[in-house]
C-alpha cells in the first residue's frame, strides 16, 4: 500500500468530500477526478483532487464544440416548445369557442 502525501485512498477521499466510495467512482467514471497510474490498487493523485475541488461556478467541465452543441439543442428544443405552446393556446381557444356554441344550442333546443 503506497504511503505518499500526494496520494488519496478512495476511501480517503470519500472522507474528504463527505461522501461514500461509490460516489468517488462515479466522480472518477465521469472524468471528473482520475486514478494514478501505474500504481496497484485504487488511489488518487493530490493535483487530481485538488483540481476537482476547484471547479468554481464559472468554469466549466465541457469542452466548448459540446457547449455549443448543447446550447444549439436547447435553441431547438426551446423553439419547439414555443410552436407547441401556441397550438395548445390555439386549441384552447377553439375548444372554449366550441363550448359557448354548443351551450348555445342547448339554451335555444
Amino acid at each position: 500500500m503506497p504511503h505518499s502525501e500526494n496520494l488519496f485512498s478512495q476511501k480517503e477521499v470519500a472522507k474528504r468530500w463527505g461522501c461514500d466510495t461509490s460516489t468517488i467512482a462515479r466522480r472518477e467514471k465521469d472524468g471528473v477526478i482520475k486514478r494514478a497510474i501505474a500504481i496497484p490498487g485504487v488511489w488518487y493523485t493530490r493535483d487530481s483532487i485538488e483540481r476537482a475541488e476547484g471547479l468554481e461556478g464559472d468554469e466549466s467541465p465541457m469542452s466548448p464544440f459540446e457547449r455549443r452543441r448543447l446550447e444549439k439543442r436547447i435553441r431547438e428544443l426551446e423553439k419547439k416548445v414555443s410552436g407547441y405552446e401556441d397550438q395548445f393556446y390555439f386549441l384552447s381557444d377553439a375548444m372554449e369557442r366550441v363550448k359557448k356554441m354548443m351551450n348555445r344550442g342547448e339554451k335555444s333546443g
